[in-house]
């Protein structure tokens, strides 16, 4: 339509009239797409921003109660870390800490109870106390091993009136398995050693002539000891010396039969891995 009225036109005027026609004709339809076009680009550009979020921070803007904020995206890291560093904790060689005290009783030369009855032996016992951290292993924590420090007073009389008594700090190390087809935890059989230190002994009436009385000082002998452990709260055992001289007296036959000292203690144990 615009095309013929441009072939009838006479004139100049008429010419101009109908190219400036066409022009406004023409521009509405250019803004249009102009306004159109623009509106595709922000509408691109905010999808790809939203894009670009959920590939960053795992979410939507339009919604925050998804967590999906800048300042929430490194909670996983966050809370990765907090379980490693409980893992870790968690990890630790000690699994429990033991404090417990009871009686100690010495059995050797210097003893008024040669046939080793129980009431005379109980009667003789003195004070012991230990302080040990141990580790499990096992689907049951059926396996052990751990360290003692363990004092104890000990001493003794003999008919002819020779007397000692000293303190022994000994540190031992040991391994301990539970006993199976029992109830769990009821009995833990231990078998340890390590280096015992003889302090501060005394004597008194011991013979000048007799070789096999020998007034010792302070030193270091090695030990070793057996027992059992009930419920971790019982413990009741042997502790055998490497030495005969624990009392200061070799005793009747020659080289001597090591002195031992057997012991009960009531312990609680401070369960570390929980």
């Amino acid at each position: 339509m615009p095309y013929i009225a441009f072939r009838m036109a006479r004139s100049k005027d008429e010419m101009a009239s109908v190219i400036l026609q066409r022009f406004e004709d023409i521009m509405p339809s250019r803004a249009l797409f102009r306004i159109g076009l623009l509106s595709l680009l922000l509408l691109a550009g905010t999808g790809l921003c939203e894009a670009t979020a959920q590939n960053q921070w795992g979410g939507s803007w339009d919604n925050p109660r998804q967590g999906n904020e800048p300042q929430r995206g490194n909670q996983p890291q966050q809370q990765g870390d907090s379980q490693a560093a409980q893992q870790q904790a968690e990890g630790g060689f000690i699994d429990g800490l033991t404090i417990g005290a009871g009686l100690g009783a010495y059995q050797g030369d210097i003893s008024r109870n040669p046939n080793n009855n129980l009431l005379k032996y109980v009667g003789t016992a003195k004070l012991t106390a230990r302080v040990g951290v141990d580790h499990r292993m096992g689907t049951f924590e059926q396996y052990g091993v751990g360290a003692d420090l363990v004092y104890t007073r000990i001493g003794g009389i003999t008919t002819g009136l020779a007397e000692f008594n000293s303190n022994l700090l000994a540190l031992d190390f040991y391994g301990d398995y539970e006993l199976p087809y029992v109830m769990q935890g009821l009995f833990r059989v231990f078998l340890g050693g390590g280096p015992m230190m003889v302090i501060s002994p005394t004597y008194s009436n011991f013979p000048e002539n007799n070789p096999s009385f020998k007034k010792l000082g302070t030193r270091v002998v090695g030990s070793f000891k057996v027992g059992v452990t009930i419920l971790d709260r019982i413990r009741v055992g042997a502790r055998v010396s490497t030495s005969d001289y624990i009392d200061g007296y070799e005793g009747f036959y020659s080289g001597g039969i090591p002195d031992t000292v057997g012991f009960v203690t009531f312990n609680y144990r401070f369960d570390l891995s929980r």
